[in-house]
């Protein structure tokens, strides 16, 4: 199953909606900035253990990997990205996904953005705000967990 089949497939479920997990103390963006709310995910066979946040993207992964049973968060970070500009965000280990605001939100409150995940080539993709889409890497930790990021923007002034 190719990793793009995965996430039209994750995307198209409407999986996880802006409610689900936030972060305190957030930092504050100017108005030219897109707050970006990125949590990275670890997930394995070793266990049934799921985190009650991560439910609906530990449903959808599932059907297309059924052999991973166990979802954790590991980080999840918000921070304001300004239109055109790249920011890191911290995943597991010592690695970080690049995020960049390729064009700030239209009429419609959807966003263009870049996401670059460690062992995964840059994706690019349209998005509304205030819903998660979440991002299969091929980055494995050294306990041999796969990463997943799921990736939300926010505060769209279009909208």
């Amino acid at each position: 199953m190719s990793l793009s089949r995965v996430l039209v497939g994750l995307a198209a479920a409407g999986l996880v909606t802006a409610g689900l997990l936030t972060v305190p103390g957030a930092a504050r963006a100017d108005d030219d900035d897109v707050k970006v709310v990125l949590i990275a995910i670890v997930a394995n066979d070793r266990g049934t253990e799921v985190d009650k946040r991560l439910r609906c993207i530990a449903d959808e992964v599932r059907k297309q990997h059924p052999k991973l049973t166990s979802f954790k968060l590991a980080t999840q970070n918000e921070k304001p990205v300004a239109i055109g500009k790249k920011e890191h965000f911290p995943l597991v280990e010592s690695e970080k996904a690049c995020v960049t605001i390729v064009e700030g939100p239209d009429k419609d409150g959807k966003v263009k953005l870049t996401v670059k995940l460690p062992s995964t080539g840059p994706l690019s993709y349209t998005t509304c705000c205030g819903k998660y889409w979440p991002l299969m890497s091929r980055y494995k930790t050294a306990e041999d967990d796969t990463l997943l990021v799921a990736v939300m923007v926010k505060s769209c002034k279009g909208k």
